[in-house]
């Protein structure tokens, strides 16, 4: 018996040995390209020629994409560079072949078929033969310009890719609490699917622990992070989640919240093609609403895009993290609008990129329950109020005889005054303004809770008019302020 296992052995040996050589000639080489140019320092000015698009072909049997960068901006230079990844569906406006989006992040790329081996900001999955295209974004460059190499390493072993393209699993949070009334709010926030460095568990945790009944996940120029609420949900059961994305262009940022799972929104917003107008239809096709970002963060004199492109816009983020001049302006701009008859919803969001939200400006919104449906309805008539954080002062407008909120439309009779009642909550030592187009007045808040009554004249010769209040803090900074309630007037 013993000789029989010898022999069977130095059999099986001897077969490995005569095969060794098939075996190693199967193991397919990497294949290695290499794509090198340089850019001028004029295309991080112009906005036509900002994005390049870089093609390369992938072979059939490709187990992995691996993507060196290696960026040069000479001596003592700097600058930024965004990347993404477009597969061979196609990589024109709307980009079909989304695989993900990096912003400036100085790490390489790695795709394959599992999430566990792939970067955090692209989408593993099937690495179809065909041609692949790198997304170059040149955001702001030194005089001396950049020189570039990228050295794209497909490799042919590991485990086969899947053949199809991953879904966004089913997430449907349903109605998390029945009852009609006021739930808080961020809908402005970001996961390390961008530039954050929470998951969307951890965010989730996180907004909870604070006091928030809901947030969006507004991740710049990805969807990635859909693919993660279904888990984060059944960890986070009572915290409401909206789908959302940040579209981040150099000449705007905006929110689109409350998208349906997986869906896309193209940053390339290139004012001469009218991209913008697209974006917003598509949102508003998706069940979103689409809000303009912090417009003055740059310093600029305007959000740097046309009004006409983006008149479609449902809201304005007038508060963007702590309260600030750039906030300041934006108030002031929103308010213009306001007159003019542009009836934009204000909102504000928290930004956060990891940092504690429990200072973060939160919106009150009064939806008939906490759920999707709910709040993006909510959202999207204004009735909402602001507040510095999710314990911050409360601040209640309404119609003295009318079950109107902010964000509401009321009809009066023209030459009549107003009777304005503002509940106050929390703002002892801060002053109320009452806001109206061409007038105001200032009111002393000496108790935590207070009510204030005004009869409010209005100007009834004016095309647009409402009301509207904010509490300002000693210090000159707000506390909280309130969408409008819109005032029509009827024949006297």
């Amino acid at each position: 018996m013993m000789r029989i296992c010898r022999f069977w052995a130095a059999v099986f040996v001897g077969l490995v040995i005569l095969c060794a050589p098939l075996m190693a000639a199967q193991v397919k080489p990497d294949q290695v390209i290499v794509i090198e140019g340089q850019c001028d320092a004029r295309d991080a000015r112009d906005d036509m020629r900002r994005m390049h698009i870089l093609p390369f072909d992938v072979p059939e049997g490709v187990t992995r994409i691996e993507i060196k960068k290696e960026l040069n901006y000479g001596a003592g230079g700097s600058g930024t560079v965004d990347h993404g990844l477009a597969d061979p569906r196609g990589a024109g406006f709307g980009m079909p072949g989304f695989r993900g989006w990096m912003g400036g992040s100085k790490a390489d790329i790695w795709l394959t078929g599992d999430p566990v081996t792939t970067s955090q900001y692209f989408l593993a999955g099937p690495i179809q033969p065909g041609r692949w295209n790198l997304l170059q974004w040149t955001v702001k460059l030194p005089d001396a310009g950049l020189k570039y190499k990228y050295t794209i390493r497909l490799s042919f072993n590991g485990p086969k890719p899947p053949e199809r393209m991953p879904e966004v699993p089913k997430c449907d949070q349903g109605i998390i609490n029945p009852k009609a009334g006021w739930y808080i709010g961020d809908v402005h926030a970001h996961t390390l699917h961008s530039d954050g460095s929470k998951t969307l568990s951890q965010l989730a945790k996180q907004h909870e622990d604070a006091g928030f009944d809901f947030f969006a996940s507004t991740d710049h120029n990805t969807n990635l992070t859909h693919f993660d609420f279904a888990d984060a949900a059944r960890e986070h059961p009572k915290e409401l989640m909206l789908f959302g994305e940040e579209v981040t262009h150099p000449l705007m940022h905006a929110n689109v919240i409350g998208c349906k799972p997986g869906t896309f929104f193209d940053m390339r917003i290139d004012p001469a093609e009218h991209h913008l107008p697209q974006v917003i239809a598509q949102a508003h096709k998706s069940g979103a609403i689409f809000s303009v970002n912090h417009p003055f963060n740059w310093g600029a004199k305007d959000w740097r895009i046309s009004p006409e492109e983006w008149k479609d816009a449902d809201a304005v983020e007038v508060w963007n993290g702590g309260w600030s001049d750039p906030n300041q302006k934006t108030l002031e701009h929103w308010d213009a609008m306001l007159q003019k008859g542009r009836r934009l919803v204000a909102l504000c969001g928290s930004d956060t990129h990891g940092g504690a939200v429990t200072k973060s400006p939160a919106a009150h919104v009064y939806a008939e329950n906490l759920s999707r449906d709910a709040i993006i309805d909510a959202l999207r008539k204004g009735h909402v109020f602001l507040s510095e954080n999710s314990r911050g002062p409360e601040l209640y407008l309404s119609i003295r005889g009318e079950s109107a909120l902010p964000g509401d439309t009321i009809e009066w009779k023209a030459g009549t005054p107003v009777p304005v009642e503002v509940r106050i909550v929390h703002g002892a030592g801060m002053t109320l303004r009452l806001i109206w187009p061409g007038g105001e007045e200032n009111v002393s808040v000496d108790k935590d809770l207070t009510a204030v009554r005004r009869d409010v004249a209005l100007d009834w010769t004016r095309s647009a008019n409402y009301v509207r209040v904010e509490l300002i803090k000693a210090d000159g900074k707000m506390g909280a302020l309130t969408n409008p309630i819109y005032v029509g007037q009827t024949a006297l």
